[in-house]
């Protein structure tokens, strides 16, 4: 597992049991995660905080959005899929039920 998957899941873990958002990002030639807030009052969606998205682009460069399923395995779900195209970015979602990661492409 990378260090940045387990940045996440410790993110995940902390905000369970709501969705736990962030982003991959590029920060001195390395792959770092950005936890965000998120600002869903709904256990099982979430809405990433434009103000970590902006402070994550002013730091370095987004590769990617990661969220979390809290007692669900990684599987997108149909906002999910429209919401990774919408943003034009990859997606990696973790499955806090099996510890599973899957990674869906616009």
């Amino acid at each position: 597992m990378e260090d940045w998957q387990k940045a996440a899941v410790q993110h995940a873990e902390a905000e369970a049991p709501k969705e736990s958002c962030g982003l991959l990002v590029m920060l001195d030639g390395a792959e770092h995660y950005w936890p965000c807030k998120n600002l869903s009052n709904e256990d099982d969606v979430f809405v990433l905080d434009p103000m970590g998205y902006a402070a994550a682009e002013d730091t370095g460069k987004v590769l990617a959005v990661v969220h979390s399923h809290p007692g669900a395995p990684a599987l997108p779900s149909k906002p999910d899929k429209k919401a990774c195209t919408q943003y034009g970015l990859p997606w990696f979602i973790y499955g806090m039920e099996d510890q599973s990661w899957l990674k869906i492409d616009p």
